[in-house]
């Protein structure tokens, strides 16, 4: 069986990807391709458990979860109906798809668990330029209501995706990985 991970990362139109894959469900599932689509939060559901966020729940999951106990035991659960929904449905293809995915802390770990479930395994990520990426975060926060004082400044922006990405290249090789320019 073959896996597509969308790796994300933020900004990058991940969102508008996972939008088109939750709307046609149906015609992939008819074409023989499975999306997982976890339980909500869906987009931390298989990241969790690799996630920097071991020790303190981000915002995000502290709305749903008491402790990083109880959502560890919840992504857990995320990964045991990933291995469930695969085994029942036996489908061709299966993607999985979280910006999340692009920052984990222990992208080894994830790699190593997701490819005891599959025979091949292809990653898709998407980069950006870093002047259009800070220019598109500053934009998004000034919209969000952040203060002018409040915004990071060019000195301060780091950009990470390409790193990141290259951590994944290393772990599934340059052969299953598939890098795309945004802009």
């Amino acid at each position: 069986m073959h896996l597509i991970l969308h790796l994300g990362p933020p900004k990058t139109g991940s969102t508008s990807i996972q939008r088109a894959l939750w709307r046609g469900g149906e015609q992939l599932q008819a074409a023989g391709c499975h999306h997982y689509r976890g339980r909500k939060p869906s987009e931390w559901s298989l990241h969790f458990l690799y996630s920097p966020h071991k020790t303190k729940l981000p915002p995000v999951l502290r709305r749903h979860f008491d402790s990083v106990a109880e959502a560890t035991a919840w992504s857990e659960g995320c990964w045991d109906l990933l291995q469930q929904e695969v085994t029942e449905k036996r489908p061709d293809v299966t993607i999985v798809s979280s910006e999340h995915f692009a920052n984990m802390a222990d992208p080894a770990g994830f790699i190593d668990r997701i490819c005891d479930g599959f025979d091949e395994v292809t990653l898709i990520a998407y980069a950006r330029d870093p002047v259009a990426l800070y220019v598109s975060e500053v934009d998004e926060l000034i919209r969000g209501g952040r203060r002018f004082r409040d915004l990071p400044q060019v000195h301060g922006f780091h950009y990470n995706a390409v790193h990141n990405i290259r951590r994944f290249e290393e772990l599934v090789g340059r052969d299953n990985l598939i890098l795309r320019n945004f802009d």
